[in-house]
Order: C-alpha cells, then structure tokens, then sequence
C-alpha cells in the first residue's frame, strides 16, 4: 500500500504499469489506493489505462474504467462503450456506464440507450439511467420516461432522477407522470411515485441555490458586509 502511495507521488508515466499490475495476483493492492495514485499522475496515464480495459481481470478494468472517467479521458470513450455492450462481468458494466456519464460524450449516448433498454441486468439498467442523466441531452428521455414506468423500482428511481437533470423538458414529463397517475389508471402507481420523489429533491435543491449561505454571509451578526448566495 505504501508502493502504492509512493509511485503516485513519484508522477512517472511508468509508474502506471506497476500500479495496475498490483491490482492483480495474491497481494492485491486495494483498488481505491491504486486509483488515488493514479489520479496523482494524472493524465500521463490514459495511454495505459485505456490497453488496461482490454485487461482480463474485471477488477483492473473497473479500476482503469474509474480513473479515465474522473480524468476526462475522451479517447477512453469507444473502448468504455464496447465494454458497457459486451463485457460479461455485470461490474464492469456498471463502472463503464458511470465513466461514460462522466466523460459526457455525445457518442455515449447511443450505448447507454442500449444498456438501458436491453441489459439484462437492473443494477446496470439504473446505472446507464443515472449517465444519462449526466449527460444531459434531451435525445434520452423517451428511454428514460419508459425506464420510470418500469416495474423495477431501482431502474424507475433512477430514471427519474435522471429525467430532472434534463431541465424543463425532463422536469415536464415528470410532472405529467404524476399527474396522470391521479387522473387515470395508465401510469403505474411506483412511477409516480418516482417522479413526485425526483421532483421534490429538485425542487429542494433549487431553494439551496438561492438561500443566504448563512448569518456571516449575510451580515446579519454584525450589521455589515454585502452578503452572498450559494
């Protein structure tokens, strides 16, 4: 663990290689010390942590997948994509999914519409609900509206949630959910109830914005200074 922390400090490029075979073999280096030091290096390393995701160990490429993702690693993209659609380790899956909302690539959005309709896992399923959401594009929320009317509540609470990140078209389709399901018996009750719970939280997050960041911000101890806003 300490090899570790030192080859990140170190900042090498090739150090890169030494840390992601440690997270392979018997003596295994926890994953979350090897991404931190990874991280340390900084981008020196995308050339290797993109070969990393062709690695036959899930481990190393969930790790690989994790580290390109906060590194912004936009040759990362195409490799991450191939390995949403194909890998066989529901994991892997997962991490790639996450890295892809990350990065934010228009390219992204093909495959984890993919994933969110024809994975056959759930935890996958609501993980590329929850990217796409990152990724902001309009383009997603018929796939996402179906993902909200599902019958498996941890795909629909994701979709949901990932509906209010779109702004007032995602926000406008989660308002209709739940007023259909007080009107008629064609939305299913767990969708609205979804949605009313991802418009609260937005609604919640909206007036944290605009509050008075607290007495000392506003001058309201002393009687002075000009204030400010979260």
């Amino acid at each position: 663990n300490a090899a570790a922390r030192a080859l990140g400090d170190i900042g090498a490029a090739a150090a890169t290689t030494a840390l992601i075979g440690s997270l392979s073999g018997q003596r295994a280096v926890p994953a979350r010390l090897v991404a931190d030091a990874l991280l340390r290096i900084g981008p020196a390393t995308a050339a290797d942590l993109v070969t990393a995701l062709r690695h036959p160990d899930p481990l190393v490429q969930m790790s690989a997948a994790d580290v390109l993702g906060h590194l912004g690693t936009v040759a990362a993209g195409a490799p991450l994509a191939a390995l949403l659609l194909d890998s066989d380790s529901t994991e892997v899956r997962m991490h790639a999914a996450t890295a892809l909302g990350r990065l934010g690539l228009p390219q992204a959005l093909t495959p984890l519409l993919t994933a969110l309709s024809l994975d056959d896992t759930a935890e996958v399923r609501a993980t590329a609900a929850a990217a796409l959401g990152a990724l902001s594009d309009d383009a997603a929320i018929e796939a996402l509206t179906a993902g909200v009317e599902t019958d498996v509540d941890q795909v629909a609470n994701r979709s949901a949630h990932a509906l209010a990140l779109l702004g007032e078209a995602g926000l406008a389709v989660l308002q209709l959910i739940a007023l259909n399901h007080s009107l008629t018996a064609d939305t299913p009750g767990h969708a609205a109830g979804h949605a009313r719970e991802a418009l609260s939280l937005y609604a919640v997050q909206q007036r944290r914005r605009v509050l008075p960041a607290g007495p000392a911000a506003t001058g309201s101890s002393s009687g002075s200074g000009t204030g400010s806003w979260r």
